[in-house]
């Protein structure tokens, strides 16, 4: 209890296993109740062994905006990690 997995697709903290069920917290704070039988037939990715978790989202910003000088900055803190937590290479696109 309390891994951060991914069966499918929600992705969030196990609450509660039953015979029948995996009660899931998802981060937007729902509860999904994953079906046993899916979590045995369906890929399991468990994130707390590592830690990593890949959080892809979508920032606008005004068309005045330098995009490079943002697209550096979200580099440079997704680069530097947490405190204590190692990151990977962080990677921006741009989308016109």
């Amino acid at each position: 209890m309390n891994d951060r997995i991914q069966v499918k697709d929600p992705l969030g903290r196990v609450m509660e296993l039953n015979l029948r069920t995996t009660r899931i917290k998802t981060y937007d704070g729902k509860d999904i109740y994953v079906p046993n039988a899916l979590v045995l037939k369906k890929r399991v990715t468990n994130f707390t062994r590592d830690g990593y978790i890949r959080q892809d989202f979508l920032i606008g910003i005004d068309y005045d905006a330098n995009a490079q000088a943002v697209i550096d900055t979200l580099s440079g803190a997704g680069e530097a990690g947490a405190a204590g937590v190692a990151a990977g290479p962080a990677r921006a696109l741009r989308r016109d």
